[in-house]
């Protein structure tokens, strides 16, 4: 028994159901392809029916390899031009939501710093280096740590006034309120993997 149509299909890839058969595409001016003019050819939808659908798994790449998530895999009548099963990731609404928000100074007071290197990374104890204004002083390191994930990152302070174009890196290390363990550490500016 079928559990629905998926879509609809123009040459067996999904189309916009809303469009009707070939609705807004000009029609051609001759029917031999190789003269035709006027605009794309107009095709027409078919019905793609799925027939089961079962929770499985499947593969997706990260920027920390390949990892296996569930997913809803659909076994689909009519598909042509790929393959049966039809897998969409099956996600719990309720994982997405506000990214947590980590204790920095406001904008203005500080120049936030980005990660050039990771040089330690020990269970409760972080070493990196930043990349700072040559003029800043006062640089520090911050963490912020959840469950999943460390974000690291650091600040200086601007000194006022005409400054050379010059990038100082700086050492600076953050203490983990709990071990590091698998956690993956990110730089806070860009998002990078740094270990």
């Amino acid at each position: 028994a079928a559990f629905g149509e998926l879509g609809r299909a123009r040459g067996g890839i999904p189309c916009d159901p809303g469009a009707g058969s070939g609705a807004g595409v000009p029609a051609p001016t001759s029917t031999d392809p190789g003269t035709a003019v006027g605009g794309p050819a107009v095709h027409t939808c078919t019905p793609l029916t799925v027939t089961a659908a079962t929770l499985g798994t499947v593969e997706l790449r990260t920027n920390r390899g390949l990892l296996a998530v569930p997913a809803w895999q659909f076994a689909v009548d009519g598909a042509t031009g790929f393959g049966s099963p039809v897998a969409r990731v099956a996600v719990d609404p309720a994982t997405f939501g506000l990214p947590p928000q980590a204790e920095i100074p406001p904008w203005g007071e500080s120049d936030v710093a980005t990660v050039d290197r990771l040089t330690l990374a020990e269970p409760r104890r972080i070493e990196f280096t930043i990349g700072v204004s040559a003029c800043s002083s006062d640089p520090v390191g911050y963490v912020h740590e959840t469950t999943d994930v460390v974000v690291v990152g650091g600040y200086a302070q601007p000194k006022p006034g005409p400054c050379i174009g010059a990038l100082k890196l700086v050492p600076v290390t953050v203490a983990l309120n709990d071990a590091l363990a698998a956690r993956p550490i990110l730089d806070s500016v860009s998002g990078r993997v740094l270990l």
